[in-house]
């Protein structure tokens, strides 16, 4: 990373001196230096705790800070992996990541692993308790049994 902002910061200077051109001594520029970012620190930035601060609790009625965290109880034979390249800045326009993602021919997501409920945690309700008391209202949609 070091030497990918050395090389960025080269590049900014010689561009901001001149033209944009290579100084006129005959050198090819330099590529441009695209980091590497392993496969892994996708998979670890996707599984992160996240704090969400105005969480609508089902079970509490109202709003209030929440943790998500992403586990899996079972793994498919095989796994699709999208990467998204694109984010939102702050001005909301879409700008892409200019990176490589080094991807393995095997990947273990054993760490992903959920163990289910942990000690303290409940589910929440499907739907507010006021609902489920009143009958579910008058446009509530009933499974065949």
């Amino acid at each position: 990373i070091k030497a990918y902002e050395e090389r960025e910061s080269k590049r900014q200077k010689l561009k901001e001196a001149g033209d944009g051109s290579n100084g006129g001594n005959g050198a090819a520029e330099e590529p441009k230096v695209i980091p590497i970012v392993p496969f892994q620190a996708c998979v670890d930035h996707f599984a992160q705790e996240e704090t969400l601060d105005d969480f609508y609790s089902t079970a509490a009625q109202k709003k209030g800070k929440a943790l998500r965290s992403v586990g899996f109880k079972s793994f498919p034979r095989y796994l699709v992996v999208y990467l998204r390249r694109y984010y939102v800045d702050a001005s909301w326009r879409p700008c892409k990541l200019d990176v490589s993602v080094d991807i393995p021919e095997e990947i273990s997501l054993e760490g992903l692993r959920s163990a289910g409920l942990v000690p303290g945690e409940e589910e929440l309700p499907e739907e507010a308790p006021a609902a489920a008391a009143a009958g579910g209202g008058a446009g509530a949609v009933e499974p065949n049994q």
